[in-house]
């Protein structure tokens, strides 16, 4: 088993589920775990999400966009965000917009959601 901090010596093309990664990161501060921001008007969704991630990572929620601006300005340690683009008050769009704009929050992948479904 991996300790934490060491990095494993091969990555696969095309990223697999690791089974392995929650119980090293069990071994590890909570505070050393990446923070995932998630960005969702939809109560069950970011549930639904939080559910799958939160033992391997830290999590924080935003209902929408605005939401999402004011936590990342009190948080400078998120590493990554998943938002919902349609959201009301500041969808993801406008959210991902103003993040790359801003010099302290340009680097923060973001990995964007939705429902809506057309070509």
């Amino acid at each position: 088993m991996k300790k934490c901090g060491e990095k494993y010596s091969e990555e696969p093309a095309i990223p697999l589920i690791d089974t392995s990664l929650p119980e090293i990161i069990e071994e590890c501060h909570t505070e050393e775990r990446p923070t995932i921001l998630i960005v969702e008007d939809n109560r069950g969704m970011r549930t639904f999400i939080r559910s799958i991630i939160s033992r391997s990572y830290h999590t924080l929620e935003a209902e929408n966009g605005l939401e999402a601006i004011t936590l990342l300005a009190q948080n400078n340690k998120v590493d990554f965000i998943i938002s919902d683009i349609m959201m009301p008050v500041m969808d993801g769009m406008e959210l991902s917009r103003r993040i790359k704009e801003n010099i302290a929050t340009s680097h923060i992948p973001i990995l964007m959601l939705t429902a809506k479904t057309s070509d």
